[in-house]
């Protein structure tokens, strides 16, 4: 009796060096996710700061747009040839300078709006990898191989999603 307990021992303590191995490399990955979140989260600051700023510019274009418009308007009603011209001329410049500045806003907003989405699947992997650290410390705790293979599948998970939020 003393061989097999002897055995079961080491097999235990053999279950336990696995685990603590696959923890260390649990927390080495959730804590990646969690740099990789970090900048990320700063990389969307900006872009979302550069969105408002163009937003801005082009919301001024916008009313120097009209304000051209107007000029040109009140030149037709004096029906000065020389200043219709000059103001249809400021109106088409202004146009051109409106349309640039909202498809700039607008791809800076599309940029923001995907690191917003590559937010929530970081924050979801990296959610899964401390639930695989939970897991495999309870695997420890009750020496149940079930409760390891579930924290190897959520790493696994949480690996993934990761990867998802990095590339996509």
């Amino acid at each position: 009796m003393d061989v097999n307990s002897q055995a079961g021992q080491a097999l235990r303590s053999r279950f336990e060096t696995s685990v603590v191995v696959a923890l260390v490399a649990f927390a080495v990955a959730a804590v990646l996710v969690a740099e990789a979140r970090r900048v990320n989260q700063a990389a969307e600051l900006q872009t979302r700061q550069r969105s408002v700023e163009l937003w801005a510019q082009y919301q001024n274009l916008n009313l120097r747009f009209h304000q051209s418009e107007l000029a040109r308007d009140l030149a037709g009603v004096f029906s000065r040839t020389t200043a219709v011209d000059r103001a249809e001329a400021a109106v088409r410049r202004a146009e051109l300078r409106l349309r640039s500045a909202q498809e700039q806003a607008q791809d800076a907003e599309r940029n923001a709006d995907l690191a917003h989405h590559r937010e929530g699947r970081l924050r979801l992997g990296q959610g899964a990898l401390e639930m695989a650290l939970i897991l495999g410390c309870a695997a420890i705790a009750s020496g149940r191989r079930m409760l390891l293979a579930a924290a190897f599948a959520s790493a696994l998970a949480g690996v993934g999603l990761a990867l998802l939020g990095l590339w996509l």
